[in-house]
């Protein structure tokens, strides 16, 4: 197994990153939409189903996906989304990182931007882990390098929901802390698009990326992320409440685009505060 280092997934990637930016007038026009359309009184529960509604209609009045050329990277059952390189900008000949946590078989939409990547000339270095070693390691091999881990807040061996015979299963495997992974194993500050269906340990990492969060206070920046929101219990639609007010207060990321599917959403965030990425994508 290759763990990178200083000279292995850290040697190009996030080097001379820029100051925060002014935010992009798109963004303004987003966030003005957000906090006119959401309501933070209201319970939980109906914040959990309204949440679609409020994005659906900023994503519309915004026109973000033709102004920001969000495009489409297909799944078997689920679509990424991304915004490929502004080929003007001058860090462009660096490759982009593509980090996915839970891989669950399927590297379609990898493989997609992969494509699409190359048709610009922009070189892409893919990173994935998921707890389940079968089919995952020979398959994400073929483009990128594999880890057999569930990412998570935590390190130990806990229980996780994991797909395993077309099912999804609770079974104890190993976790590692996300910042672990990203300061001592991959050793990166910077993550071009970060694709997160890890079977909801995203709730342990909501604060993750809060202005001044974890990534924040050791320097890592992501630029775009795709991240699956599993439907939980009252407390946890709750915490999902509380990111939702804390990502509009941070003026970080806008949330562009959402899907509900199977209960859950699939949200696509862009980081509208960091120069490098506003630069580099826009």
């Amino acid at each position: 197994m290759n763990f990178g280092g200083a000279e292995g997934f850290g040697a190009k990637i996030g080097q001379n990153l820029a100051p925060k930016s002014k935010r992009a007038p798109i963004f303004e026009q987003w966030h003005k939409c957000a906090m006119r359309e959401f309501d933070f009184e209201e319970d939980s529960e109906k914040f959990w189903n309204t949440t679609k509604k409020h994005l659906d209609e900023c994503s519309k009045l915004t026109e973000v996906d033709q102004k920001l050329k969000i495009e489409k990277f297909n799944n078997s059952d689920e679509v990424k989304l991304a915004i490929l390189p502004n080929l003007r900008h001058q860090m462009v000949e660096f490759e982009d990182l593509v980090l996915t946590l839970g891989i669950g078989k399927d590297i379609r939409a990898e493989m997609a931007l992969k494509n699409a990547s190359s048709k610009i000339g922009v070189p892409l270095k893919f990173i994935g882990a998921d707890p389940m070693f079968l089919d995952n390691a020979e398959l994400f091999s073929k483009i990128g390098t594999f880890f057999p881990l569930a990412i998570s807040g935590s390190d130990g061996f806990f229980e996780a929901s994991v797909l395993f015979q077309k099912k999804y299963k609770n079974i104890a495997v190993f976790h590692m802390r996300f910042l672990y992974f990203l300061k001592m194993v991959l050793k990166i500050q910077h993550i071009d698009h970060l694709w997160m269906d890890n079977e909801y340990s995203e709730y342990e990492l909501f604060e993750y990326f809060f202005e001044f969060g974890t990534l924040d206070q050791n320097g890592i920046t992501v630029c775009q992320m795709n991240m699956e929101v599993h439907k939980g219990t009252v407390e946890q639609k709750s915490e999902f409440k509380n990111f939702v007010h804390k990502i509009l207060a941070d003026r970080k990321y806008a949330i562009l685009k959402q899907k509900f599917a199977g209960g859950h959403y699939r949200l696509y965030f862009f980081n509208f505060s960091d120069e490098f990425c506003v630069n580099k994508f826009l």
